[in-house]
């Protein structure tokens, strides 16, 4: 790294672009430290026309309680000060001197997986959020803040999220994340999508904590002064790794009027459960009259079989029409609007129109709809593949 550096930094004023990516700390302490002394020794080397700064450590673990971080990852560098054109930063278990490098007016912030002890104080992470009016995109996962120790008394609800379109937030400690959430001003208006991830069950789904204090603080918080609801515009809600109760994952749809896509993956049996409300005709689906697609994703054998039965009837039963994701092979029997299936080398096919029904790992389907089906009906490149998933869309009941 550093002698790479050698040849790269004397350009550093023409960089737009930096990305380094790295499962060890130390390319990325050699490359703070060598910009951060290269501006000292030099102030016209600043790097005035970065536009995007994404600096990736690909261990998530640094932020569970107990790791034991490199005795450099203590240290806090300021690489940059003059960056005027930057506008997406993206920090993945790597941290800056949030004392000093305060950037503005950016459209992208990302930062995860840090260790609890180099993030940004409360009042660093109000002002750096608040001092970007025009933050499009916003994910914290992991800690997000220091701690609540520090000053973060009278900070609730000031951070601004008014341009907010894409909110992701991960979590390693339920009730933590909770606290977090209330710097938030909750009046997001040009929301688009809401992805949630349980950070501690994805490194270690044995922990299974249970987070419905996270969903039902988003629901609560759509609720003005005088209890009427103020739903949220996203249009689209991922839930990863999380564990919850049915009744939190009600209320916060319940806010989400227009969501049109619903992501379920790894998470709990009674997530899952959301399904059967959808596939029961009985029930006023008024409250989700938008929602028309559904991915699922499983990773233990009694989540899949569940996951497939409750996909299978909401396929089968349920009166609207929904495209539904699902892994593996469903045993359908019915007319599909149409039907993809993804192997995994990434390849995607389709049939339109068809009676298509599904028999072990065979994908049968109507010989007239598709040219690659031999005259028996059974499609040639089903066997040789491994399959990926379905996606199948089903027509509304008339």
């Amino acid at each position: 790294m550093s002698v790479l550096l050698d040849h790269l930094l004397p350009h550093i004023y023409r960089w737009e672009d930096v990305e380094i990516i790295s499962d060890a700390w130390e390319p990325f302490a050699t490359f703070l430290e060598r910009c951060s002394r290269s501006r000292d020794h030099n102030a016209a080397l600043e790097a005035k026309s970065l536009r995007r700064l994404s600096l990736i450590r690909t261990n998530a673990y640094v932020a569970l309680e107990g790791s034991q971080p490199s005795s450099k990852s203590n240290i806090f560098i300021t690489p940059f000060e003059n960056t005027p054109a930057l506008r997406c930063i993206e920090l993945a278990g790597v941290h800056l001197n949030w004392a000093r490098n305060n950037p503005r007016n950016l459209t992208e912030l990302t930062l995860k997986y840090q260790a609890r002890h180099v993030l940004p104080t409360a009042a660093q992470l109000v002002d750096i959020i608040n001092s970007s009016p025009r933050l499009e995109t916003l994910s914290l996962h992991g800690w997000g803040i220091r701690s609540f120790e520090d000053g973060s008394s009278g900070l609730e609800g000031q951070v601004s999220l008014k341009n907010i379109k894409s909110l992701s937030i991960g979590w390693i400690d339920a009730l933590y994340c909770r606290r977090l959430l209330s710097l938030f001003l909750w009046d997001l208006p040009k929301l688009e999508s809401i992805t949630l991830e349980d950070v501690r069950n994805s490194l270690d789904p044995l922990s299974m904590q249970d987070s419905s204090c996270v969903l039902e603080y988003i629901a609560l918080r759509s609720l003005e002064s005088d209890n009427k609801r103020r739903p949220l515009a996203a249009f689209e809600l991922v839930l990863n790794s999380v564990y919850a109760s049915l009744d939190s994952l009600q209320h916060l749809m319940e806010v989400l009027p227009h969501s049109r896509s619903l992501t379920l993956h790894n998470v709990n049996d009674p997530l899952l459960s959301f399904l059967d409300i959808l596939q029961d005709s009985k029930v006023d689906t008024c409250s989700f009259p938008e929602l028309s697609r559904v991915i699922v994703r499983t990773s233990t054998s009694e989540s899949e079989a569940k996951a497939r039965q409750i996909a299978h009837n909401l396929m089968t039963l349920s009166p609207r029409r929904i495209v539904l994701e699902v892994e593996g092979l469903l045993e359908l029997d019915g007319e599909l609007e149409s039907c993809e299936y993804i192997s995994e080398n990434g390849g995607v096919y389709s049939f339109e129109h068809g009676t298509s029904s599904f028999v072990g790992d065979d994908l049968w389907i109507d010989p007239a709809a598709d040219e690659t089906s031999n005259e028996e009906g059974m499609l040639y490149s089903a066997a040789p593949y491994a399959f990926h998933g379905c996606v199948y869309t089903k027509s509304a009941d008339l």
